[in-house]
């Protein structure tokens, strides 16, 4: 026969520890298996993306070179590198400087990150950000180019004598080209 727990001096009865650590640990797998789709859910949408993206990279560069036949190497490889970018999106997007500028005006992440700076060069950024435009745009690099390109091939298609010609179509575009590129930006002193 069991008699009833003594209370000494308004202490809870003992109590046996099996049953509350027992509801504890059925409900642990639970937890950590809840966690894990809640954590796959995020994760699948850049992992899908990047699983796209990766493998059309490898398709494209098995076509180009010739080989019809893709590698299971490859193949593996793409897939396995779209996980880990997939994992790094959602970890990059959890750190609280990334989601800073969300809801920001354009201007305040472009400020903040280095792409722009690394891509156009600070005194480029400074130039094209705080200094007044002139009325006459000035050629960029990739206008230079398509001009010269415009050249090569004007100079491809035409004989030298159709170039002293004043009044030929050859020499009238060479003028115009050799005018768009003499805007180029001068050197300041």
């Amino acid at each position: 026969m069991k008699s009833a727990p003594l209370l000494h001096e308004g202490r809870a009865p003992h109590r046996e520890p099996s049953a509350g650590r027992a509801g504890a640990f059925f409900l642990f797998p639970q937890r950590v298996g809840a966690r894990m789709l809640h954590e796959l859910s995020r994760a699948l949408p850049p992992t899908i993306f990047f699983f796209v993206g990766f493998n059309f990279i490898v398709l494209t560069t098995n076509l180009l070179v010739a080989e019809y036949a893709a590698a299971v190497s490859t193949f593996m490889l793409a897939t396995l590198a779209a996980l880990v970018v997939g994992k790094a999106v959602i970890t990059a997007n959890a750190i609280p400087v990334i989601t800073r500028f969300d809801r920001a005006p354009l201007i305040q992440p472009i400020l903040f990150k280095s792409e722009f700076i690394q891509l156009f060069g600070p005194a480029e950024m400074r130039r094209l950000l705080f200094a007044s435009r002139p009325s006459e745009l000035q050629l960029n690099k990739r206008q230079r180019a398509r001009e010269l390109l415009r050249l090569s091939r004007l100079t491809d298609e035409h004989a030298v004598d159709q170039f002293r010609d004043p009044g030929s179509a050859a020499h009238q575009q060479l003028v115009a080209i050799v005018e768009r590129l003499a805007r180029a930006p001068q050197p300041k002193p």
